[in-house]
């Protein structure tokens, strides 16, 4: 949590919008070279990072011994990105908290001899729940933990053990529950049973799944790379990035019909306005996990246009088969009530802005330059683009059926 908020608090500069934590990983307590690199599973040969580099689109590192210049055999060959994805630590946690990812440690504080989790004594958890009950106090803000759906312990059956150690009595009140997979149901099993009885009436609906996962520390040697990776990405980056998806699109949305909205000064009415169709016209000494810290939220999100597409991925660009002396969205848009439309950048060339194509928040009205618009038209969500011969539309939310002839009436191309 510490890194990743410090992480966040950049969120004024960039301009990001960081998604809802879905997913906090616990490790047990970090080793000696990770307190010293002030990193989270710091040592060279910890697979943490390159699983985690494996289902996020980046590479840790060389994966070369710096003593003999030979590659970690571990894992070295079934590293699925190359050496022009590898990034610094920063930006692998960035990389992490982007996609709604949170670390900390089951233990914030421990007396222990060397790094394994079996020499830990007098330790004293972290307030885990307090941070994901909303009470935790991290300078001012005390609901980011709220959004929790999964908690991933790190460690195996190891981790496991420690987390039911401080906080069976979560178990008990019915507010978390053990993953459906083999490892959790094993680990958890006697835990699970008490609260079972506990709550004869089942658990909340609302309930955080605890998976226990496989160890990533290389003292951890019985299982390979690669069922580490699979077991990973099974339980704990596939889900959580299928949760990022959804707040993706649910803040497309939000911010598409907000945004249209207040250019309609609250009349949502407006937006069904129809536009006169134009012709075409020319354009231009005790040990410490590291404390959480506060972070800023951005309350605008980054839209872009491959976001877009994935708000309804079965749906292709349909040509309206109107040709350009009886509608140029590029004139048509820029007049009139079309405050709803907003504009999608692109250069000269078609090609995207910067590697992506982003929904800025720019109005199409007044603005003659553009290609690609994207807009609210009563119950559904349209992107609207202009060819040198044609004019083309992708629904990107509502119903199917009728949204073609929707379009054409809004355009008055029936007439």
């Amino acid at each position: 949590i510490a890194l990743a908020a410090i992480k966040a608090t950049n969120n004024s500069k960039n301009d990001k919008c960081y998604p809802p934590i879905h997913t906090l990983i616990l490790g047990t307590h970090p080793s000696i070279t990770s307190l010293h690199q002030s990193q989270y599973y710091g040592h060279p040969l910890n697979a943490f990072w390159y699983i985690a580099g494996d289902c996020l689109g980046f590479r840790r590192s060389l994966a070369v011994s710096e003593k003999t210049g030979k590659p970690y055999a571990y894992f070295h060959e079934h590293l699925k990105f190359g050496e022009e994805n590898i990034l610094d630590y920063a930006d692998q946690l960035g990389r992490l908290v982007e996609n709604g990812f949170a670390l900390w440690d089951i233990v914030g504080e421990c007396k222990r001899e060397g790094s394994l989790d079996q020499s830990i004594e007098d330790e004293v958890p972290n307030p885990i729940r307090d941070f994901c009950e909303g009470s935790l106090d991290l300078g001012g803000l005390k609901n980011i933990g709220k959004s929790v759906k999964r908690i991933v312990v790190a460690n195996g059956t190891t981790g496991g053990a420690y987390f039911v150690k401080h906080f069976s009595e979560w178990f008990m009140d019915g507010k978390i529950l053990a993953g459906e997979d083999e490892l959790s149901q094993r680990v958890f099993k006697s835990i699970m049973n008490k609260a079972k009885k506990a709550n004869p009436d089942g658990f909340e609906n609302d309930a955080i799944k605890v998976i226990c996962v496989p160890s990533v520390s290389p003292a951890a040697a019985s299982l390979s790379y690669l069922q580490k990776r699979e077991a990973w990405e099974t339980y704990c980056y596939t889900p959580g990035l299928s949760d990022v998806e959804s707040w993706k699109k649910n803040q497309i949305l939000h911010h598409i019909n907000n945004t249209a909205k207040r250019r309609a000064k609250g009349d949502f009415d407006i937006l069904a306005t129809s536009p006169k169709k134009t012709k075409s016209a020319t354009k231009s000494t005790r040990q410490r996990s590291p404390s959480p810290s506060p972070s800023k939220v951005s309350n605008i999100p980054q839209i872009l246009s491959r976001d877009l597409a994935k708000l309804s991925p079965h749906n292709e660009w349909i040509d309206l088969k109107i040709p350009p002396h009886e509608l140029r969205p590029s004139t048509t848009l820029t007049t009139g009530q079309c405050f709803n439309w907003m504009v999608v950048k692109h250069d000269e060339f078609g090609k995207c802005v910067d590697g992506n194509e982003i929904l800025s928040q720019q109005s199409a009205w007044g603005t003659h330059d553009a290609k690609e618009w994207v807009g609210p038209l009563k119950n559904r969500v349209y992107s609207i683009r202009e060819t040198p011969t044609t004019t083309e539309f992708r629904l990107l939310h509502g119903p199917n059926d009728g949204a073609k002839e929707h379009l054409e009436q809004y355009f008055r191309l029936e007439t």
